[in-house]
């Protein structure tokens, strides 16, 4: 298997939600992953981890208006995001930059 298969899913998540960006911790809940599909939980409160689903639905619309195309859970509980295998470091650092805009828009 390639290395770069095994340590992308580990350097989006650090990326796109790291502990350098107060805003996007303190709106997050879990962050699971399999593979490069990754799971976002926005929350109302970190302890309690409610699931903030007026929020997940603001971000998807900011979302699109940054150019970023997301999904999410049938259920508005998590952000989806699926890029390709090939997805390349400065993408991956592009993508996350858009997502902080967002999230900016909105909260």
């Amino acid at each position: 298997m390639d290395t770069r298969q095994q340590t992308e899913p580990d350097k989006i998540k650090t990326t796109y939600f790291g502990v350098t960006s107060p805003l996007c911790t303190s709106l997050t809940g879990d962050i699971r992953a399999v593979g490069l599909l990754i799971g976002i939980e926005l929350v109302t409160d970190k302890e309690t981890k409610s699931a903030n689903k007026k929020l997940v639905q603001k971000f998807i619309v900011a979302s699109w208006r940054q150019a970023l195309m997301v999904c999410c859970s049938w259920d508005f509980q998590c952000i989806n995001l699926m890029p390709p295998l090939n997805i390349s470091s400065a993408k991956i650092e592009e993508g996350a930059r858009r997502m902080e805009a967002a999230l900016q828009l909105i909260a």
